[in-house]
């Protein structure tokens, strides 16, 4: 098993901090492991309702989806797609939703990246 100092383990920061996550799940690949199977069960779930509220005009259901997303993503240190969920958060936040459709496409390439770069580390571990 690689160390947590082993450069594999540094995912670019701009799409996770696979170290930290690990840190903070005491080293168990397996739990990494097993909560990014959940984003992966809850994501499309919180994606589809941040899409329906932002065709209804719903700015509550568009600041809720997106916190819930962004706490999620935070346990990966995502901050890349936790930057685009703030960004729609405060946006809805403030009852305003010009703009949240092409933040809700950006949020969506933001995962995938984040999605893409986690499983290939974690591929490696």
């Amino acid at each position: 098993m690689n160390s947590l100092s082993d450069p594999l383990m540094h995912c670019p920061r701009k799409v996770c901090d696979l170290e930290a996550a690990l840190a903070r799940m005491g080293a168990n690949v397996r739990l990494v492991r097993e909560m990014l199977d959940l984003f992966r069960e809850d994501e499309p779930i919180y994606l589809s309702r941040l899409h329906d509220s932002l065709a209804a005009g719903d700015a509550a259901g568009v600041k809720h989806a997106a916190h819930s997303l962004r706490g999620m993503l935070s346990v990966f240190g995502a901050e890349s797609a936790m930057h685009v969920a703030q960004r729609l958060e405060d946006l809805a936040g403030g009852g305003e939703l010009s703009g949240a459709a092409e933040l809700e496409s950006e949020f969506g390439r933001e995962v995938a990246r984040f999605l893409e770069v986690t499983s290939t580390e974690l591929a490696g571990l």
